[in-house]
């Protein structure tokens, strides 16, 4: 555990190390949250739902790994697991990011 990404909490109690995936949905799996993410946001934007396939295709994982993907999330949106990010229902505070930058501080071949 010394090469595991994890967080140590400085009040005592049983479970002092732990991830960030400690309480979601993704907290048994092993698929990373550069996939996870992905999934959520297409699975929300697509109007008419979207497939285990078109998930497998579009994150470059399994078919298996696309349908158990698929279904975390979706039973995640009808318990409403999501909207309670911020505790018990609160509201979740995030900063602002800007990524990219000013059009004249590019290179000419990429403005």
């Amino acid at each position: 555990m010394e090469n595991a990404k994890l967080y140590n909490c400085k009040v005592k109690h049983p479970k002092q190390k732990f991830s960030l995936k400690v309480g979601t949905i993704f907290e048994d799996s092993p698929i990373g949250l550069d996939k996870w993410l992905p999934a959520v946001w297409l699975i929300i934007s697509a109007k008419n739902g979207i497939s285990s396939y078109e998930l497998h295709r579009s994150l470059r994982v399994t078919q298996k790994t696309a349908w158990f993907m698929l279904h975390r999330i979706r039973l995640a949106m009808q318990t409403g697991s999501f909207m309670k990010a911020g505790g018990n229902g609160g509201e979740v505070e995030i900063d602002e990011t800007f990524i990219g930058g000013k059009a004249r501080n590019m290179h000419s071949a990429k403005r």
